[in-house]
């Protein structure tokens, strides 16, 4: 393999565009693949390891866009099937639970898009199928609340509703949204459906504080991502209404209990005592390690550090006291269920700890993450 067949530009605009992402993923390049015609990168984070595999012919015409052609629109294409397959790897990977995907996808630059007049065959499984149905029904309450609400008398709103509509009926009346025959306008308002709903998820998203409901509603953000990055969506244009729809929605924020990324709570347990993030990575570490009783006695050890964290930060005080000062009575409810519930998990991990055929490795992480939220809440 010489220097020149080598395409480092490209190679660097991975791993620069997942550090920028995420600077604690690790990420490396398995030369050992170049010569299968194949540009394959290991990267691991919190201990999961996943890949990222390029095709050589699309990382060679990449380098030369590049070198040659950046600015343009062919330089843009080639650039977003990067970037998109990066964006989906790491989501479908618990990763990016904060980025706002739905924006790369509207502002996305592409040449050439397909016809609207061109047909095309469209096969989905129910479950999608479902889900761009709800899509369709959101966008068509979404236009309906234009042109009734706010007298927006447009005759191409009307025009796409009506398309829209006609749709929907197709779903009712064939339980599926698959097609031989899809005209490329009908294939733009499923685009806009599917682009509806991550826009959607993203602030059900935001308001999630559990992280194991984030990481499963981030989950779903990128199975829909997948889709429309796929043949035949992803050269399809979609409708300019769907700038509307995000513009109407795209403030994901929410008023109340907030919780801040995992990571910042190292930076918060030690303002409170630096001795208390080591104790954090050691249950970590035991959760990933080959000790038999690992699941109990990492839930174990970060049970004491969230008495710790309370101790410490309500002192005189009991948790609902001090959690109902800082955040209100509602949310003061919802963390002492959280820590009740984290109460009965370790006492079912302590009862089966010397069963070696437990391996109930979510229920143990659920309880880790529950309980980091509540430190991260506390010390917020």
């Amino acid at each position: 393999m010489t220097e020149k067949s080598i395409d480092q530009k490209a190679i660097d605009f991975v791993i620069n565009m997942v550090n920028t992402l995420d600077k604690r993923v690790e990420i490396y390049l398995d030369s050992s693949a170049i010569h299968l015609f194949l540009y394959l990168f290991h990267l691991t984070f919190q201990g999961k390891k996943f890949e990222l595999e390029f095709g050589r012919a699309r990382m060679d015409d990449f380098e030369i866009a590049i070198e040659k052609y950046s600015g343009t629109d062919y330089y843009y294409v080639l650039e977003n099937s990067i970037k998109f397959k990066i964006y989906i790897e790491l989501g479908s990977n618990g990763l990016l639970t904060d980025f706002e995907i739905s924006s790369e996808i509207i502002n996305a630059k592409e040449d050439r898009w397909i016809e609207n007049s061109l047909g095309y065959k469209v096969s989905l499984n129910p479950r999608m199928s479902d889900l761009l149905n709800q899509g369709l029904m959101k966008l068509s309450a979404f236009l309906d609340k234009l042109i009734t609400q706010y007298n927006i008398n447009r005759q191409d709103i009307k025009d796409e509703k009506q398309l829209i509509d006609k749709l929907i009926n197709y779903y009712k009346k064939n339980g599926n949204l698959s097609s031989d025959g899809v005209a490329g306008k009908n294939l733009g308002l499923l685009k806009a459906a599917a682009t509806c709903l991550i826009i959607d998820k993203e602030k059900e998203r935001s308001h999630a504080v559990i992280p194991i409901v984030k990481n499963e509603i981030n989950n779903q953000i990128y199975e829909i991502v997948r889709l429309i990055r796929e043949d035949p969506f992803c050269r399809i244009k979609m409708p300019e209404f769907i700038e509307d729809y995000y513009a109407a929605n795209k403030d994901n924020k929410t008023n109340g209990l907030q919780v801040s990324k995992t990571d910042d709570l190292d930076s918060l347990l030690d303002k409170l005592n630096q001795n208390l993030k080591k104790k954090r990575i050691g249950a970590w570490d035991t959760f990933k390690s080959d000790n038999p009783d690992r699941l109990s006695q990492s839930a174990n050890s970060m049970v004491e550090l969230l008495d710790k964290v309370i101790g410490q930060v309500c002192k005189d005080k009991n948790l609902s006291q001090c959690l109902e000062e800082k955040y209100g009575s509602e949310e003061a409810k919802w963390i002492e269920a959280q820590r009740k519930l984290i109460s009965e998990t370790k006492s079912n991990l302590n009862r089966v700890k010397h069963h070696v055929d437990y391996k109930n490795e979510t229920i143990t992480k659920g309880l880790l993450t529950t309980a980091e939220t509540i430190m991260t809440v506390l010390l917020q």
